[in-house]
Parts: C-alpha cells; structure tokens; sequence
C-alpha cells in the first residue's frame, strides 16, 4: 500500500495496536446511511478533490458569492497555486451539487454588489465535512489516483433530487463494481460483474463503460474485443415456447420485426445496434424510427424476448485483472466508505480532524487542486472544433482506421488520451455530417473519409 504522507490514518492502526487517538470531540451517534444517500454525497463532495476542498473550506455562518468563493480557494493556496480556477467555478459547485443535497443553502447577502450566497447546513458541518475529511487523506495517500478517477462525474443533474426520490448516481454504481471487483476471483469478466451487482439483464452497456474508464486510469487491467462494440449478443433459445411471443406492450410492431429477424437466422449472435440499424432502414417513415428512439426501443424489446423465455443472451469475452497494489487501494477507498455509511463514530471525527489539517496546509491543498485540474478533462479540453478537424486529419491518412487507433494518434497530437467514449462522439460528429463513413468488419469499426 502507498505511504502516507503527512501523518498515518486512522487506518494505520494494526489489529493488535490500541487506539490511542484522543477523541477530542463529541459528535451524536447516528444511525447509518443509505447506498442512495452514500451515492448522493459523493456526487456532490466526494467525486472530485476540487469539490471537497471548496466544501471544506466554507466556513460556518459566512454566505458566499462568487467572488467570495473564488478568493476563498486562490487565498488557500498561497503562493503555491495548484489551480488557478475559473472565477465562477466554486460558486458553481455550491449552486448544483452542494444545494440540492442540503450541505448548503441559498441566503441573502448583506452589503456588495452580490444579493445571493450560500452558506454551509447543519448537515453539511456533521456529513459533509467527514466525508471531505476521509475522501481528501485517501486521495493523499494515493498520489496517482484522483477521486474523479475512482467514481466517475455525475452523470444525472443533482438539481432534480430536490424533494424527489433518490436516484441511482455514477458513484452509486462505480462503489457496486468496485465491490465486486475486489470479491471476485481474478481473471473475472465485465459479464461476471454486471450479474454480481445486478445489471446484466439492463441491455445497456453501463457496467463496460465503468470497467473502460477505470481501465485507462490504470486502476484496473480491462481488455474487450472493442470498448466501443457491444456489450451483449442476442440470439434464438432453443428451448422457446412453440407459441409465438405476446406482443410488446409499448412497441409491438418492433418485438415483432425483432422476432421475424431472429428466426430467419437461427444460429446467428445479433447486438441491440444492427438490429435498430435494419429496423430502421426497413421503416424509414415509422414516427419512432429515429436513430435516438429506435435503440432505446430495441434494447426494451430484447429484455422483453430474454425474460419471456424466446431469445438468450451471452456477453462478448473480456478480461479484468488486477495488481496487488491497486485491490489492496480499492480495499482502502471501501473501507472508508463503509466506515463512514455506517457512520462510524471515531472515522466521523477523524475525517473532520484530518479536513481542518488539510486546509491549514497551503501545500497540501494545492498538490490537492493540482491533482483535481490534470485529472479533469473540462479543464483541459481541447476544444471539439479543434479536436474534430484533427480526427479529419488523421482519418485522411488512414483509411479504413479503427477508433482505438484514431485516439492513440490523437492523443500523440494533443499530448492527452481522450476517454474512449469522447473519441466515439466526435467520430459520430463526423458520420452524422458526412464528412466520413464507417464500416464494420467483425463488429469493429472502420472509418474513411
């Protein structure tokens, strides 16, 4: 396990070593959390060091605007700026993902030329300063490893779970396969994974886009025929009822096109896109037949032939494996969450403590920041219109290229790896305005000017 700098955790501790802490505070003993409200205050505080830095640094009872806010972060840097952050940025971060969560709340300001602040809750000083607390010593302790790494960004707007129920979040889903992951034995699949924490029957393809991600920031070793290509293969149950299959009760025209299709080729593997494809060449002027509806139709289709006993599904052969070193970081990272879901009394006063000792370190926090923008790609980016026209480039001089060769070359261009699902955007960018055509060639595409 990595070394720990500035001090041991609470987690040095070894199993025959008393602990011998001062608890020098008091704090209510709370029952534990939900994996829903987990997942919720991650997204807002945890997923980013950036984040809990800027929670961190809130100080109770002071409203701030986006001035305030902006000046709070450069001031704890001092002269050693990790990030010199957009202006607007923290105040951003406060308004969609600490607001809606009820760490903070919207106040009027006093004075300035600014009428609205926010300002830290209850709930943010007993919660949200924990967790800041233990999410900032393990980022700490793994100098290579960013927490946008591990959990993802939020891909749901945290602004609609105000008064709502819960929704499933990114690091929801990323702590589930995390989970998995170390449980399982080694080599394990993406398949093996998706039925351990229960996605594998969801016709989409959320499990391999966690698992590639995680992959190209070396936390795992995950190898697929194409992280693009498809996830699952659909094809005739033998044992299907003699009956023909009842009609779908949203889109029955497309279970029955799926079905016709199906049975002209019995021994044939079919992905949820070649048969949207076909269907939607053979029914050009249905209402629905758009390349943004028929998919999310045909993938609701097949788990309806799969669940009525007509079609099986099997997962396209992949690869995960694992070093010692990165099981032994993802066992640390779960057993903090643990700890402090089932709100562990000492680990709650030791993420408040290690927060305050963090923030009164100018070096600490700015190592923090700077770990945060490198491993931000919005704060890196590259424009799309520059992006594009050199994918344009590097298709010109490769024809019938693949899309896992464009980003390499790319990333030779820009001196950064686009993640594989922004390289797959720009590239449908291009097919859908004409400037370039795709083939595939055993389910792997190709791409020409």
């Amino acid at each position: 396990m990595a070394e720990r700098p500035n001090g041991a955790s609470q987690f040095d501790v070894q199993p025959n070593e008393p602990a011998t802490r001062p608890l020098a505070e008091t704090l209510i003993v709370r029952e534990g959390i939900s994996d829903e409200e987990l997942g919720n205050l991650v997204s807002a505080i945890g997923n980013h060091e950036a984040k809990a830095i800027i929670f961190g640094l809130m100080v109770p009872t002071t409203a701030y605007g986006v001035s305030d806010s902006h000046k709070m972060v450069m001031d704890a840097q001092v002269q050693s700026l990790g990030w010199v952050i957009d202006r607007r940025a923290p105040f951003q971060f406060m308004e969609d993902s600490f607001v809606p969560n009820g760490l903070a709340q919207e106040v009027a300001k006093v004075g300035g030329s600014e009428t609205t602040g926010f300002m830290k809750t209850e709930k943010g000083l007993e919660l949200g300063d924990a967790l800041a607390g233990l999410l900032l010593d393990f980022s700490l302790r793994y100098p290579q490893t960013s927490l946008r790494d591990l959990f993802g960004s939020t891909h749901l707007s945290v602004k609609s779970l105000e008064g709502q129920e819960l929704k499933k979040r990114a690091p929801t889903t990323s702590r589930k396969i995390l989970r998995a992951l170390v449980a399982s034995p080694l080599p394990t699949s993406a398949v093996a994974i998706a039925r351990a924490i229960g996605e594998y029957e969801d016709t989409g393809n959320i499990v391999p886009r966690h698992l590639s991600d995680l992959s190209e920031k070396h936390i795992i070793v995950y190898s697929a025929r194409d992280s693009s290509g498809p996830f699952s293969l659909y094809s005739l149950n033998p044992d299907h009822p003699a009956e023909n299959p009842p009609a779908h009760p949203k889109v029955p025209t497309v279970g029955q096109f799926v079905w016709n299709k199906i049975q002209e080729t019995p021994n044939k593997q079919w992905t949820s896109k070649e048969l949207a494809k076909l269907y939607i060449g053979e029914y050009p002027d249905k209402k629905f037949a758009s390349s943004k509806t028929v998919p999310d139709y045909m993938k609701s289709v097949l788990s309806f032939l799969i669940k009525t006993g007509y079609l099986r599904k099997e997962g396209v052969p992949s690869s995960i494996t694992m070093s010692n070193e990165q099981r032994n970081m993802l066992l640390d990272l779960l057993s903090v969450l643990d700890k402090f879901q089932n709100q562990d009394q000492e680990s709650l006063l030791f993420g408040k403590k290690r927060l305050r000792e963090i923030l009164s370190d100018p070096t600490l926090v700015s190592s923090l920041l700077r770990k945060a923008k490198e491993h931000s790609p919005d704060a890196n980016s590259v424009p799309s219109e520059e992006s594009l026209a050199q994918i344009l480039t590097i298709i010109r001089g490769h024809p019938n290229i693949t899309q896992a060769e464009v980003r390499q070359q790319l990333a030779d261009i820009q001196g950064r790896t686009l993640k594989i699902r922004r390289t797959y955007e720009l590239l449908n960018s291009l097919v859908r305005s004409g400037e370039i055509r795709v083939s595939t060639e055993e389910r792997i595409n190709r791409y020409i000017v």
